[in-house]
Parts: C-alpha cells; sequence; structure tokens
C-alpha cells in the first residue's frame, strides 16, 4: 500500500513570512523537516505541496536537491491542493505534515501509520489539540487519511474555510467516517506547550532548542525537548498560548 508524506508549505505566512526558509542550525526549517521525515524510512515518496504563486518557487528550488517531488497547486484550495499532490504519485496512504512543524514525533506518526494501515481506517491522527487531553504538543502531532476518504472530500466539502483545513470537516462530522485517536504516551503529553513556528515567540523558542539539542544532521526527539523543559521550565514561557477563544472552539468539539 503506497504511503506518502505531504509537506503543505508556503512562503507568505501573514504572522512570520518566509519562515519556512529561516535557517537554524545550518538548515532551513523545511530541510529539518524533510531530513526527519527520511529518517523514518518508511515513505515511498515525500512531496512538497506549495502554491502556484511567483514567489513560491524559491521554495521550490530549496527543496530541489533533497531528492523530493513538488507539487504546485492552488493557494486558497488547500484540500484541493493536497488531493492533486496525492494523486499525481498514486498514493493510498497519505501522512499530512505541515511545514511549520520541525518537531513531529516519528514514533507517533510510525504508530500512525501502523494503525490506519492495520484497520483500514479512513482517518487516524494524533494532531495535538492546545488544551484537550491526551494529545502531544501542538505542532507535534500528525494526520494520516486514505485516498479514498480524501476522495470523498474533494467531492463533498463545499465551504471554503473547511477546504482551507482539509481535515477539520472530519472532526465535525465523525459519523461518516471510521476514525482512530492515537493518544500520546503519558511522558509525551502536555496540551499546553506549542512547539509549532507561527510567531517570533515560536522561533524564539525553537531557537533555543536547536542552540540547546542539535548538533550537525541530528534528529532533535520530542523525549529530548520534555527533558530540556524540566531542566529549564522558564523556557515555555517564551510562546504561551493565551487565546481563550481558539481554547473554547476545540474543547466543544470535543476533538
Amino acid at each position: 500500500m503506497k504511503t506518502t508524506a505531504i509537506i503543505l508549505a508556503r512562503t507568505n505566512s501573514t504572522r512570520l513570512p518566509n519562515k519556512v526558509r529561516i535557517k537554524i542550525g545550518g538548515k532551513t526549517i523545511i530541510e529539518h523537516i524533510v531530513n526527519r521525515l527520511n529518517s523514518i524510512n518508511i515513505f515511498d515518496d515525500i512531496i512538497l505541496a506549495t502554491t502556484r504563486r511567483r514567489e513560491d518557487i524559491h521554495l521550490v528550488n530549496l527543496v530541489n536537491d533533497l531528492n523530493i517531488k513538488v507539487f504546485r497547486g492552488s493557494e486558497e484550495n488547500v484540500l484541493k491542493r493536497f488531493y492533486d499532490a496525492a494523486k499525481c504519485v498514486d498514493a493510498k496512504v497519505i501522512a499530512r505534515i505541515n511545514g511549520d512543524c520541525p518537531f513531529f514525533s516519528r514514533k507517533g506518526l510510525i504508530k500512525n501509520i501502523k494503525t490506519h494501515k492495520t484497520n483500514n481506517y479512513d482517518y487516524t491522527y494524533n494532531k495535538s489539540i492546545t488544551g484537550i487531553v491526551g494529545g502531544y504538543p501542538l505542532g507535534t502531532g500528525t494526520e494520516v487519511i486514505s485516498i479514498e476518504t480524501l476522495e470523498k472530500l474533494e467531492k463533498t466539502v463545499k465551504d471554503t474555510k473547511m477546504r482551507e483545513h482539509i481535515t477539520l470537516y472530519i472532526l465535525l462530522n465523525k459519523t461518516y467516517f471510521k476514525i482512530a485517536k492515537v493518544t500520546a504516551p503519558e511522558n509525551l503529553q502536555d496540551n499546553k506547550l506549542k512547539l509549532t513556528l507561527d510567531t517570533k515567540e515560536d522561533l524564539i523558542l525553537i531557537k533555543k532548542i536547536f542552540d540547546k539539542l542539535y548538533s550537525k544532521d541530528s534528529i532533535i526527539t520530542l523525549e529530548k525537548i520534555f527533558e530540556l523543559f524540566k531542566k529549564e521550565p522558564d523556557l515555555r514561557k517564551i510562546n504561551s498560548i493565551k487565546d481563550e477563544k481558539f481554547l473554547s472552539f476545540f474543547k466543544k468539539t470535543n476533538f
């Protein structure tokens, strides 16, 4: 069963423009993500799914040397871009990787894929939702979806906002899908920790993590990050989440 990782990334982020091209530890964020995926050795293909915007050619040129495929599609219709990228390599099981998540859990992703394939699920996730018990820290969870389910979404979902978020429709209509939610190991559960790159504060924290844990071509594990935060608890204050409206939405929807 052909398994593909699709990295969703573009350069015109509103809060932190060009964030995927920021260099930390001698490599760009997108390079760190690709290296992290390659270290798992489980994928038939790794694809960067970016936009047709002229500016994103710089991102395309950057990954040309990383031995991965590139698909360029709609900027706003992310669902179609994701679906078309999967179809172009005839993928059957697809892992969604966001281009602003350099610390996604490798073990969690492997478990997601194995769970998904073994039980023939439509959608499998351990995606971290801030404020929800049992999840990975925000930015370290992952999602896996079957091509049949992705095709169903492409045909069914009309709402622009739903298409932007790809799998939100599934989570809001659980009765129509066979879903697996994989809980994080207890030692890696933290629903108040943010390890995604969205803001300048996030960048400060990620740089500090790399400064303290990274050596050339190494992979920083989630376990090492947790050990670091135990030693230096003040680090988590750098980018603490204060959006109560955001938290309230996810609590009410019982993700």
